[in-house]
Formats: structure tokens, C-alpha cells, sequence
């Protein structure tokens, strides 16, 4: 797959011209929170069964250092209210340019854009990760597992830093790959995300929304990485077509073969 898709309305899209930059949003103001939430939801539930698969295994050895250092993170976990240990920016993407749920709920339903960028450009992008939206259990579960087991290995780090340390490092990287699970009712979305983890409040701007101000982050964006832009399939083609052949060149212009009333 070389480009992947950011559905926009047409303010968006031109900001984006303009400015040459990209906007992030901070995690915990998406659309939908709720996202975040479950995926950090699903990070306590596997703590919760690991610690519970230990405490039914009678051989003390495998209790040793995995249990104390699964009870401590636990300890913490449920008494964050957030996993914002650090802010975090996240911009969506899609890997279809011409997905009906996506020019409704996130292109001004049709009216407006779906820019094709270089999938190669946003994995460079320095300070940010690209990846996949996990949508199956599964997936999630193993990703999880994993870092356990990483950090299980650690014990001496565990000592020469202290247990508070190391649990926040543990902390930090669950819940980052956290922001990248999503329920499987969305798998449809197919969508990936550009995700920015940012310490301090230096460079963070506010915009309106419908909730109030949103915290978000501007990045550099090379317009030369746009590849292809899908005209939204309730927008005029030939007037919206004409005015972007002043930016754009004509075989990157297309038009979708969806219809919206």
C-alpha cells in the first residue's frame, strides 16, 4: 500500500494547503474518548489475568519477581483516572480512499475531501509512529503479553532504578500502544494513526469544537507527499476539479463512486 487517506471537509483541506501543516488532536478530545478509554480498559484486564493465572499456579518460583511486579502495576492502574502521562496527538487515516462511513463522518458527510498521502512520508515523520488501528482481541492481547513478558526480564533495571520508575516506564508503553486499539464494531474504518507523544504544554494551540477548545499540535507536512485527492461524492466535481488542477496535477484528481443524498 503506498498512500493512505485523511478525510477532511473543505476548511480542513485548505488549512492544510495553507499552512502546509498538520493538525494532531490530543487523545482524550477524539471524536470519540470513549476509544481511548477501552483501550486502556483491555491493558487492566490483562494485568488482572495474569495476576489471577499466578495466584492459581502453586509453583512459588514462577510467583517471584512476575508477581510483584504485575500486583504493583495493578496497584497503579486502577487508581489513574486517565493514562495521560505524557500528552498525546493522534491524526486518523484510512487505507480506502473512497469509504462511505468515512466521507460521513469525517468529510462533512460528502461534502468534502479524502487526500492520499505517502504512506512512506508519514512513517518518517520525525517524533511520530505510524501504525495500524488493532482491532482484534486477540491482537490486542498478544501486544499486551508481549510487553509483559519484555519487561519480566528486567528485574535488575527493577532494582537499579527503583519499582516507581520502572512501573512508569511499564505504564507509559502499555498505554501507548493502547491508543491504537479499537473496538472491533469500527474494523470497517481500516484505519491508521499518526500518533505524537508530547511532555510539556509548549506549542499546543487551541481550536473550537463541539465539546469547547480542543488541544491540538501542529506538524510539518510536505505537500509534495499528497498523491491523490478523491473528490467528495457530494461536491461538484468539475468546479471542485478545475480548482484544484491550480495546486494539483489533473491524474491526481478523482472522483468518488460513492452517492450520498
Amino acid at each position: 500500500m503506498k498512500n493512505i487517506y485523511h478525510y477532511t471537509n473543505a476548511l480542513g483541506f485548505s488549512g492544510i494547503l495553507t499552512s502546509k501543516k498538520l493538525w494532531l488532536t490530543e487523545s482524550y478530545y477524539l471524536n470519540d474518548p470513549d476509544e481511548i478509554q477501552s483501550g486502556t480498559g483491555q491493558v487492566h484486564i490483562e494485568i488482572l489475568r495474569n495476576l489471577l493465572r499466578i495466584y492459581e499456579d502453586k509453583n512459588e518460583i514462577r510467583q517471584g519477581f512476575e508477581f510483584t511486579l504485575l500486583k504493583s502495576l495493578n496497584d497503579k492502574v486502577k487508581h489513574l483516572r486517565t493514562f495521560n502521562i505524557d500528552y498525546i496527538f493522534i491524526c486518523s487515516f484510512c487505507n480506502d480512499g473512497d469509504l462511505l462511513s468515512q466521507w460521513k463522518g469525517y468529510a462533512n458527510y460528502g461534502e468534502g475531501y479524502s487526500i492520499g498521502i505517502s504512506k512512506r512520508y508519514l512513517e518518517r515523520i520525525p517524533g511520530c509512529r505510524l501504525k495500524k488501528v488493532i482491532y482484534s482481541e486477540k491482537n490486542k492481547t498478544e501486544i499486551i503479553t508481549n510487553i509483559f513478558n519484555d519487561y519480566i526480564q528486567k528485574e535488575d533495571q527493577f532494582k537499579s532504578i527503583g519499582e516507581d520508575a520502572f512501573i512508569n516506564n511499564m505504564i507509559e508503553d502499555l498505554f501507548f500502544e493502547a491508543t491504537f486499539f479499537k473496538s472491533p464494531f469500527f474494523s470497517e474504518e481500516k484505519e491508521y494513526r499518526l500518533i505524537l507523544k508530547y511532555k510539556d504544554s509548549i506549542n499546543i494551540k487551541l481550536r473550537p469544537g463541539e465539546i469547547g477548545l480542543i488541544p491540538y499540535i501542529e506538524i510539518d507536512f510536505d505537500l509534495n507527499s499528497i498523491k491523490e485527492i478523491i473528490i467528495g461524492p457530494k461536491l461538484d466535481f468539475e468546479r471542485n476539479r478545475k480548482s484544484l488542477l491550480l495546486e494539483f496535477k489533473n491524474e491526481m484528481i478523482k472522483k468518488s463512486s460513492n452517492s450520498l443524498q
